[in-house]
């Protein structure tokens, strides 16, 4: 015992184990992983290891001879009854389906849920026809299937779920995309406090027993397999129990070093675990602390919150700003307001409630009083600093400058504050017009971006696009927020002109949103009448005092024309699109919205359209559009077309593809987003499934 206790207190075993974790990591993480399965599988067996029923669609996560994660369509109310019957952590499935691929991010700088799934080891989602459930023989399992059931058959358990489970999947998601904004989110994550408080509370129950110590690490290990090994508490109670045999064994390990040891022990069973955001605020903000300790200390509970917050802030800045583009100054505020209140009354209520079901109404209530806190924050937009994508090195001198503000000079400090404005106005340098076709699936939505972000202008917003069954991509979510964030991670807070190609839902639905986050000065319609769709937008933008208007000859932004090219007033929506032609770079554009070929020939008799360089390809490349006729005039060198993965139309439709074929012809079902950059040369690139 001596020897090994002389061995882990060594400088160079530590340096070693270092030195190995690095190599390991570096290793494992290049080595591609493949599936035991092939994507030809229809039939596996499994052990359920979660589940999440939202409305008809039932998520599982399955253990067969890897995870899968599979997903099943209820076909009515009376399947949904009995499968809450048959459903249970630990329960042995037999699923029947096909396999799908998870996909890339198509749309650049948001979630790439393929290597979400990758870093948790699942290489392939599940479709599943059918499904057998038999019960479990496993004592844990049943033990942790208790769990689940005592919480599920709580009435909205949204948050007992979060807090005791560590599960926010129930969350609506507009509550926890404010907690994001307002800087908070964190504290929905089980980690070091609400260990620290399940913790005291056990040792209190047990405080007579001989051994308690030992029996809280077992029974807080016990609670990382109940809650799926999350990445946060398994580094809080791996960190915890480093801090207990550094103190049984006297092995003098500091704080520092506990933390840092029991980091590595970590990486070295999974290194993906660098890769989870949580394990990452986890990690860097108690490592912050630790440092900033005996600045942190006071006797002033209030003041030392306030030092805490602004520290932890701080630290967390970075992962923030790489993840969600986006800064919050007020968080340093609602820090101080959210910690107390989830420490001391909605953390500890949650336990008890999880106890004692009869208080659900009273806890719902205080619920009730915590979203609006929550809204009431999230709706003070000044503060919030967005801050375009920053290259990782920024980042790391940012931590470098920390770092050394935190162990030896406060006036480090300004160091900070300077990298953080060379990223909020790296724009500045950036001489390129940037023109984006944007994947939203089965719709269009198109922003150009001028050198300097002089000028920002949006053509559509796409809309919701939701898959069946049966639909092989069923895992894409084409959502309002994958545009939201891919516009803050360009910089933009606002957006100069949204222009409506015409009032179709897959043209404007992302509007209201959008509008929600961003400021936008100016929308402009199409001729015709306004639509149910359109007259609820104008009705919005009448409420938020922004200009609009409808059928303009043209615009001039940025020293460029924009022209509106009419032939008529149709009696359709698709016919009476707003098409636009520009000329950017001394390149000629022309986006087409969905005119059909009838507008395209009258096109062709009123304007001189010859060598287009770029054609947005009228109606997803429908047939009811980019005639032979209209392709040979204008002569596209390069054609966009924005369609849906195996949509249901048929888009884009064969005798198009071969109108267009002496053209480059991007697709965004093939390709994802395509964005061209323009300065001394052509850039293209593309963002594949």
């Amino acid at each position: 015992m001596q020897k090994l206790k002389t061995i882990l207190q060594s400088k160079t075993f530590f340096i070693i184990l270092i030195l190995i974790t690095f190599i390991y990591c570096l290793i494992y993480i290049n080595i591609p992983k493949n599936s035991k399965y092939s994507i030809a599988t229809t039939s596996l067996n499994g052990i359920i290891l979660n589940y999440n029923l939202n409305d008809d669609v039932l998520s599982l996560t399955i253990k067969a001879k890897e995870k899968i994660k599979a997903t099943y369509y209820l076909k009515n109310v009376a399947e949904k009854n009995d499968i809450l019957q048959d459903l249970a952590i630990g329960a042995k499935i037999k699923i029947n389906g096909k396999m799908v691929k998870p996909t890339n991010n198509t749309i650049p700088n948001t979630f790439n849920y393929q290597k979400y799934l990758y870093y948790d080891h699942i290489y392939y989602l599940f479709l599943i026809n059918d499904y057998q459930i038999t019960e479990s023989n496993n004592i844990f399992m049943k033990i942790k299937n208790f769990f689940y059931k005592r919480v599920n058959n709580i009435s909205n358990n949204a948050y007992l779920k979060t807090f005791i489970l560590g599960d926010k999947s129930d969350l609506a998601q507009e509550v926890y995309l404010n907690y994001q904004s307002n800087g908070v989110s964190h504290l929905f994550a089980i980690s070091g406090m609400h260990i620290s408080l399940f913790s005291t509370l056990i040792l209190f129950i047990f405080r007579k027993f001989k051994h308690k110590e030992i029996l809280n690490l077992f029974i807080l290990w016990f609670y990382v397999f109940i809650v799926g090994f999350a990445p946060a508490i398994v580094r809080t109670i791996t960190f915890f129990s480093c801090l207990y045999f550094n103190k049984k064994y006297n092995l003098n390990f500091s704080t520092l070093k506990c933390l840092l040891f029991s980091g590595l022990v970590i990486i070295l069973f999974n290194p993906f675990m660098l890769f989870k955001i949580s394990f990452q605020y986890s990690f860097i903000v108690t490592l912050g602390l630790i440092l900033a300790n005996s600045y942190v200390k006071s006797s002033n509970y209030f003041w030392q919150l306030i030092k805490l917050s602004f520290i932890a802030t701080l630290i967390s800045l970075p992962i923030t700003i790489y993840n969600f583009y986006e800064i919050n100054l007020l968080s340093i505020i609602t820090n101080l307001v959210f910690v107390p209140l989830i420490t001391f009354i909605y953390y500890p209520l949650a336990l008890v409630t999880y106890i004692f079901s009869f208080l659900a109404p009273f806890y719902n209530f205080l619920i009730i009083i915590l979203e609006k806190i929550n809204n009431l924050f999230a709706n003070i937009t000044f503060l919030k600093i967005v801050i375009p994508k920053i290259n990782i090195i920024f980042l790391s001198i940012y931590y470098l400058i920390l770092f050394c503000y935190l162990k030896y000079n406060k006036k480090f400090i300004i160091g900070l504050f300077i990298i953080i404005l060379i990223g909020k106005y790296q724009f500045i340098f950036n001489k390129k017009l940037i023109v984006n076709y944007l994947d939203v699936g089965q719709g269009d939505s198109s922003l150009i971006i001028f050198p300097n972000h002089k000028e920002s202008i949006l053509i559509d917003t796409g809309g919701i696009v939701k898959y069946n069954a049966s639909n092989d991509k069923n895992n894409i979510n084409y959502t309002v927020n994958n545009l939201i964030l891919f516009f803050k991670s360009q910089g933009l807070k606002q957006i100069d002109y949204l222009i409506i190609s015409h009032g179709d839902y897959d043209h404007l639905g992302n509007a209201l949103d959008l509008i929600k986050n961003f400021k936008v000065k100016k929308v402009i319609f199409n001729c015709g009448n306004f639509n149910d769709l359109e007259q609820d937008l104008i009705e919005f933008l009448n409420d938020k005092q922004i200009t609009f208007s409808n059928c303009p000859n043209k615009l001039i932004i940025n020293n460029t024309e924009f022209l509106f090219l009419k032939t008529q007033i149709y009696n359709n929506e698709n016919d009476n699109s707003n098409i636009i032609y520009t000329k950017l770079n001394n390149y000629q554009f022309l986006f087409m919205g969905d005119a059909s070929t009838n507008v395209e020939a009258k096109l062709l008799k009123k304007y001189q359209l010859n060598n287009i360089d770029f054609l947005k390809v009228g109606h997803h490349g429908s047939k009811t559009s980019s005639s032979k006729s209209f392709i040979d005039k204008i002569k596209p060198q390069y054609s966009i077309i924005s369609v849906g993965k195996n949509n249901n139309y048929g888009h884009p439709n064969k005798e198009v593809l071969f109108n267009l074929k002496n053209t480059n012809i991007y697709r965004t079902d093939i390709v994802g987003s395509i964005v061209f950059k323009f300065n001394s040369k052509l850039e293209v690139e593309t963002y594949p499934p």
